[in-house]
């Protein structure tokens, strides 16, 4: 989990960096760093997040106590993310 957000955040810098660099000539940068996304990494891995949480835990439970956090009161799919970039 260390190495993937911490890859995530040099990602945003990039980001931070080219647009500063290229903003100058009139170029703009965009980039997406959504948050947990259904998916089969993020069930082996979001019980990391949850307190008391363990790998033991069914995916079902998982998903539901992460969705609880989640503003549309479920988890993101890799779909709304495509209609964004797409």
């Amino acid at each position: 989990i260390a190495l993937y957000n911490a890859s995530k955040m040099a990602v945003i810098g990039f980001i931070k960096a080219f647009a500063t660099d290229f903003g100058k000539r009139g170029v703009t940068v965009n980039g997406v760093a959504p948050g947990g996304i259904k998916s089969d990494m993020f069930t082996q891995n979001a019980w990391h997040y949850i307190p008391g949480g363990t790998p033991e835990w069914p995916a079902e439970k998982i998903e539901s106590l992460m969705a609880s956090h989640c503003p549309l009161g479920r988890c993101a799919v890799p779909e709304d993310v495509a209609r964004v970039v797409a």
